[in-house]
């Protein structure tokens, strides 16, 4: 039986006979086989979309309140130092959160920090606004609303340099209180993960 070899390095070397008699790759003749010898390329790629790392922060303490429509740093945060610098980070937060005045909800949004040059907002990848969500709505309830939040979000940031997430929030008017919670008996969480590319 007729062998050619393909080198993944080198090419295809030596002959494989077809039935009229000459040489070449010929499809539907029998007793010609292919061997393939060397390493591809192709496993380097078997490791996109792959989780690297997961960092996670719980925030036992630092309830915060908020009484204006100026974004203002939580105690909610996460440092990840990404492994190279075509990562991707999908964030988690989640946290207790809520209003003090009726017909007023807290804004969030999420600001990222690398290597220390100062914080600045997540865009949302649509329009190039801030990625932001908004908490629970108290409308004509006394005493103060409490719940759930959580936020997500993909982020980009093209270093391998430490980056820190941090919530940030906001009143959504301009009276009012708002609150996130970290207490002992309200944790929060906030999780990054390498996605690796």
């Amino acid at each position: 039986m007729a062998f050619a070899t393909i080198d993944m390095t080198k090419g295809i070397t030596g002959t494989i006979p077809v039935a009229n008699g000459g040489t070449g790759l010929a499809s539907g003749t029998t007793g010609q086989f292919l061997k393939f010898t060397g390493t591809t390329t192709l496993a380097s790629a078997a490791d996109n979309g792959k989780v690297g790392q997961v960092i996670q922060n719980v925030i036992t303490s630092g309830n915060t309140a908020s009484t204006t429509t100026t974004f203002i740093a939580t105690s909610h945060e996460v440092v990840i130092t990404p492994s190279a610098t075509s990562s991707n980070i999908f964030l988690m937060f989640s946290f207790q959160q809520g209003t003090q005045t009726n017909n007023r909800y807290p804004r969030w949004r999420l600001y990222r920090d690398i290597g220390g040059a100062g914080y600045s907002h997540l865009t949302n990848g649509v329009d190039g606004q801030p990625h932001e969500q908004g908490g629970t709505y108290k409308a004509s309830a006394s005493g103060q609303i409490t719940g759930p939040c959580n936020l997500q979000f993909y982020d980009d940031p093209a270093t391998t340099s430490a980056c820190t997430y941090k919530v940030y929030m906001s009143l959504q008017d301009t009276t009012g209180t708002v609150n996130i919670y970290g207490a002992s008996d309200m944790y929060g969480y906030a999780t990054a993960m390498e996605v690796l590319a």
